[in-house]
């Protein structure tokens, strides 16, 4: 017995430093998040043999993240997930009726496995926003529930107007009564407010508005399940590019030399077969640190009569990856648009079907029910500063489908210097 209790204090001495040896080991492995969530740069594709998508992404990054919240070093930080299959599988008959659609469905893939990702990165959002409401509202009602959450209207976000919204209809409601109005009863009226309809569409409302600036950071294509997976995070930097884009707010575009890396053109020269499965936006960092927006699109043809891969057939492709670049480049734009029409003090307050200025609803945006819209989309219009960065040809190391690779870009300086020339036309 004596013995027992003098190794009780160091089986709980052991079990201390064990704790913290762990503790520290999953601090260190999501540091990573901390640098993805600030400037990601050139974010991962991968052909892992492995079907779960969020141990893909922990492979790959040598990180110990999950799929919705993690908490690193206080902050915050969401991980949407989202798979999709490719309805065309391995091998395909190459005859004219079937050349390219493989990779066609490959890219209907990578684009709905991208939106269930947002879809799940809004709803991990969701649950947290209620939960913080609940909190600080009941916080906010004890110490005084006049109030407000807000001193300056430009600053306020989206959050923090509920927070404020949630606390003046509870004091309200409760204005005549204050007494009664214990601690019991405050949490019973927040949670039957919270639940009421109209109130889950405006914290739906704050979800997606959250979303202005969500970003891509990792993508795999698994071959024995033919499933792509795609993982998405909000971003400083693409945050920053989201805003300055649609706000036309050329002071958010600025340079960071603190975050300067390699030039574009040597961040992009990768020539692997993961470029024939990287697809979509990136916000990289240039040589001065300026910002610059990156996409990314796989054009598949036919082969020419002679069956080589050259001929009109590869120029064709070409042309329509470059409008399907400016067109990707247009729905960030939009979904910046869409994700922020809750701005307004009146909007988040007097409107419940989270619907945007063009009557397109948040949500819907963010549904499946878009993807076949999306990839259909292409005339694009005029994109600002847009240029070509690579445009080659290839061979799909799976499909064995000609392929044209095409990335283009629009740079921060050049729409700082194209936003600025055009507010000194507006003021002549």
């Amino acid at each position: 017995m004596k013995y027992l209790k003098q190794t009780i204090p160091s089986l709980l001495l052991l079990n201390l430093i064990f704790s913290v040896i762990f503790s520290n080991k999953n601090y260190a492995d999501n540091k990573i998040l901390l640098e993805i969530s600030d400037s990601p740069g050139v974010t991962k594709t991968t052909l892992l043999d492995n079907p779960d998508c969020i141990m893909a992404f922990n492979q790959a990054y040598g990180a110990d993240a999950r799929e919705g919240l993690n908490t690193v070093n206080g902050k915050r930080i969401y991980l949407g997930v989202g798979t999709a299959v490719n309805q065309f599988k391995i091998p395909l008959k190459h005859s004219d009726s079937q050349q390219g659609r493989w990779i066609n469905a490959l890219r209907k893939s990578q684009l709905l496995a991208e939106i269930r990702a947002k879809q799940s990165y809004a709803l991990n959002k969701k649950s947290t926003i209620e939960r913080d409401i609940t909190n600080e509202t009941l916080m906010q009602i004890a110490v005084d529930p006049s109030k407000g959450y807000f001193m300056n209207e430009d600053e306020i976000s989206a959050l923090d107007e509920l927070k404020h919204f949630f606390s003046r209809q509870l004091s309200e409601s409760h204005k005549d009564d204050k007494k009664a109005y214990s601690k019991d009863e405050r949490e019973a009226a927040v949670k039957t407010l919270i639940s009421q309809e109209k109130f889950q569409d405006v914290i739906k409302i704050a979800a997606y508005a959250d979303m202005n600036g969500i970003q891509t950071i990792y993508t795999n294509y698994h071959k024995k399940t033919n499933e792509f997976c795609v993982v998405v995070t909000r971003t400083n930097d693409s945050h920053l590019m989201a805003r300055g884009l649609r706000k036309n707010q050329s002071n958010l575009l600025k340079p960071d030399l603190s975050k300067a890396s390699d030039p574009i053109i040597d961040q992009l020269k990768d020539e692997s077969e993961l470029l024939h499965f990287t697809h979509g936006l990136r916000i990289l960092r240039d040589e001065n640190g300026e910002l610059e927006l990156v996409a990314y699109v796989i054009e598949p043809y036919e082969f020419s009569a002679d069956k080589k891969v050259m001929g009109n057939n590869d120029y064709n492709a070409m042309r329509k990856a470059e409008r399907r670049a400016k067109s990707l480049i247009n729905n960030f734009i939009n979904e910046s648009i869409y994700t922020q029409s809750i701005d307004s003090m009146t909007e988040i307050t007097t409107t419940y079907n989270d619907e945007a200025d063009n009557g397109i609803k948040v949500s819907d945006y963010y549904s499946e029910s878009f993807t076949e819209s999306r990839l259909k989309y292409e005339s694009s219009g005029y994109v600002m500063g847009f240029k070509k960065i690579k445009s080659k040809n290839a061979i799909n190391s799976i499909s064995g489908e000609p392929i044209h690779i095409y990335i283009g870009s629009i740079s921060a300086k050049h729409l700082r210097e194209a936003l600025i020339l055009k507010s000194k036309r507006l003021q002549r």
